[in-house]
């Protein structure tokens, strides 16, 4: 089609590559299992250690814990990745922190040249000790995030803070600068990452971006999810499920129903809290007269212990030693009745004595249709619908030791004596094959039955909403604004959330937002309605975005009076949209070539429209080879020419760059452009389209739809000159050159 810089092109491929992951950052809340079945809501998971995998090298991770509000944050940055490795730095190093200057949060990296004891701490200008991020012994490199709160989690004023690190005999100090600050609110502690694994190859493998997520911590199971593409900042929030461990190691999965956490397994511990072995009695006259605490599988056979846990009497549940485990306990009548009247059970029921009562409660409790003989229970649409998943244990006689009802029932100690009737009676809660309902009864000390402990009753605190600041506003596309979540709780505490939200913006065309909360407008005109969620809680507000800043966007008319929007990026004024002309500035027609043959042969000025149809230059204006841009007579509007070469380069510079400037160029969706249009923003109003080109060589169209062309005025060698490309599949502006004969697209650029 044209000849190429392939040097250059090949140069910015490598810049494209390391810069695939720079700078993303990945984040978001980490909560219970609490609203999964008939729990009144799910809990933030502290301390949960979180890992983001690379799932083709699983010894490349980067990982972070969750704060006391469940919330992580992950930054991988290819200065991460080559930089973080396990292999020891050749030296300490404190890394510039990432973004500055930032507002709410900026995240602080380092490196330890071998294990060292470190501490990382924030100073403000006075030399004033603010906050203590990191004090422990650690090894390789990791990172924390700074929210611009103190040592008492108070946010603190804007301006400049210095972080200090102290490591072995070193000591590192960098400034930063917070704006807007956070004076007189609460807000998120920062998050400390633990150590980063890391492989330097990484990012040049360029292979996949799948992750695994993986989260592990204390009392909940093991959470991963794979195939996780990681392109950009994004919220990743997820729910892993509460366990309890037994003084023996084992693991109960555990379910919440109304606010009442219970084990969902029957409890097969063999030592009490304190380390006391409980007898285990096998013999069934031993164990009909024992007064003591005894355990046993059902009929003695250890392999029923697995599903259906172990059978206590009650002088095990009620020992002083304690049979639950830690912040557990064997749950009383009352909260059995609770329980119930959660379920459906109405009060006035709960107190009857040996009979069913309720309805469908034993249905709704019980669990593994398999395990339960035939019968009305688990004919019930109910069936299982708690996630208590109780299972017919069956029981052991107090009279004789004799076991029976194995799959047929399921039957429960409480702690409550039965005073009223005798001294040796428990309320027990029976559920059975034949029955939807729950039995009620009290029954002898002696007998052997499951047990399920319930968590210790503490004090909930939890998300009563969130709300978006500011509200209704109007930004301009050319501008950005940035807005804050702020979380309320129960206890009236209030907690700023802003990098832990997921944000949106519907029409989702309507701009873009970063992890921090900055929103970014696209070139459109009309109301768009944000959403911020959080912890299951959502707020909403209006952004206006107007077509665009007066003092940034006007009009420019050629001599066939075609009239152009045109835009102000940066210090310069673009057309934003391709030029249409068909004379010279002087009057003069430019001559209009349709015949392939002769196009592909000219050595003059010469326009056409795409596939020579009309209709494209509406939308797309037409082509022209370089013998029309370059001619003395002019072919740009009065007041205005066609960019050089480096006037192009000053636009993408100010757009950030080759890596990025392409996608802030480019219209935003799917409407002119093919699918994927990777990046695209328009962040700029430039609104490139996919106008394609016409070959030099044989006067073919191609592309439209999957790129655009743009002339500039700058020769190169004398017989080629440097253009730019943009493409459908990716974000970054490609400098070019090709002779003279092709046919591209033409901005003007104002004198």
């Amino acid at each position: 089609m044209f000849k190429r810089n392939f040097l250059t092109f090949f140069s910015l491929c490598l810049v494209f590559v390391q810069a695939v992951f720079a700078q993303i950052v990945i984040h978001g809340t980490v909560t219970d299992n609490g609203a999964k079945y008939l729990g009144n809501g799910a809990e933030p998971v502290a301390n949960a250690f979180v890992r983001l995998i690379y799932q083709p090298n699983p010894i490349v991770f980067f990982s972070a814990y969750t704060d006391e509000l469940g919330q992580y944050s992950i930054q991988i940055s290819a200065a991460g990745v080559e930089n973080n490795s396990l292999q020891s730095p050749d030296a300490y190093r404190l890394l510039q922190n990432y973004p500055n200057p930032f507002n709410p949060s900026t995240v602080i990296s380092y490196e330890l040249a071998h294990p060292s004891h470190v501490k990382i701490e924030i100073f403000n200008v006075l030399g004033q000790h603010v906050k203590t991020l990191v004090d422990a012994f650690e090894y390789g490199s990791g990172r924390v995030v700074w929210n611009g709160t103190d040592d008492h989690n108070r946010g603190v004023a804007a301006g400049l803070y210095i972080y200090s690190m102290r490591a072995g005999d070193v000591r590192i100090n960098k400034k930063m600068l917070l704006i807007d600050g956070q004076t007189g609110s609460a807000a998120t502690a920062a998050n400390h990452s633990a150590p980063v694994m890391s492989d330097p190859s990484f990012l040049k493998k360029q292979m996949s971006n799948k992750f695994i997520l993986d989260i592990t911590g204390e009392n909940i199971e093991t959470y991963q999810l794979e195939n996780i593409s990681i392109g950009g900042d994004s919220c990743i929030s997820v729910s892993v499920n509460r366990t309890v461990t037994d003084y023996d190691g084992n693991v109960y999965r555990t379910v919440k129903i109304g606010d009442q956490w219970w084990m969902a397994e029957n409890l097969m511990v063999t030592h009490y809290r304190d380390g006391t072995p409980i007898p285990q009695v096998t013999d069934n006259g031993d164990w009909a007269g024992i007064t003591n605490g005894a355990y046993c599988a059902y009929n003695n056979d250890e392999n029923n212990m697995e599903t259906y846990g172990l059978l206590y009497n009650w002088y095990a549940v009620n020992d002083a030693c304690n049979i639950a485990p830690e912040g557990w306990h064997v749950p009383t009548d009352e909260e059995w009745k609770k329980l119930e009247m959660f379920l459906g059970m109405d009060e006035s029921e709960t107190n009857n004595i040996s009979t069913y009562r309720g309805t469908n409660e034993g249905s709704k409790l019980a669990g593994n249709a398999e395990l339960w003989s035939y019968g009305d229970l688990k004919k019930n649409p109910a069936f299982g619908e708690s996630g208590f998943f109780a299972l017919p244990g069956g029981y052991r006689r107090d009279h004789g030791g004799i076991f029976g009802l194995i799959g047929g029932s399921a039957n429960f100690w409480t702690s409550s004596r039965v005073m009223e009737i005798a001294n040796t009676e428990v309320w027990r809660r029976i559920i059975t094959c034949d029955l939807s309902s729950i039995y009620r009864d009290n029954y002898t000390m002696f007998a052997g039955l499951s047990v399920r402990c319930i968590m210790d009753l503490e004090p909930i605190i939890s998300l009563d909403h969130i709300t978006i600041e500011p509200k209704n506003e109007t930004v301009y596309s050319n501008e950005m604004i940035q807005y804050s979540c702020r979380a309320f709780y129960s206890d009236g505490s209030k907690q700023d959330v802003t990098i832990y939200t997921d944000w949106s913006i519907e029409p989702d065309n309507y701009g873009r937002f970063s992890f921090n909360g900055m929103f970014y407008p696209n070139y459109v005109d009309g109301t768009g309605i944000i959403t911020a969620s959080y912890g299951g809680k959502s707020d909403q507000t209006s952004v206006t975005i107007p077509g665009g800043d007066p003092e940034k966007t006007g009009t420019v008319t050629d001599i066939d009076g075609n009239v152009y929007k045109t835009i102000k990026i940066g210090d310069q004024w673009w057309m934003a949209e391709n030029l249409k002309v068909t004379h010279y500035r002087d009057g003069t027609s430019i001559p209009h070539v349709t015949d392939n043959n002769e196009w592909a042969g000219l050595t003059t000025g010469a326009y056409c429209a795409y596939d020579n149809n009309e209709s494209n230059v509406d939308t797309y204006g037409y082509l022209y080879n370089w013998y029309a841009v370059g001619d003395n007579r002019n072919i740009a509007p009065n007041g205005w020419h066609v960019p050089t070469d480096e006037e192009w380069q000053t636009l993408v510079d100010y757009l950030g760059g080759y890596s990025v400037a392409g996608g802030k160029l480019k219209e935003a969706g799917t409407e002119h452009w093919n699918s994927p249009n990777t990046g695209a923003t328009n962040e700029s109003g430039f609104f490139a389209l996919p106008g394609g080109n016409r070959s030099y060589d044989d006067g073919d169209f191609r592309g439209m739809g999957n790129f655009a062309e743009f002339w500039s005025s700058t020769e190169y060698l004398n017989s080629y000159v440097w253009n730019r490309h943009i493409g459908v599949y990716y974000s970054y502006v490609t400098p070019g050159f090709s002779n003279k004969t092709p046919g591209f697209s033409v901005r003007c650029l104002k004198d």
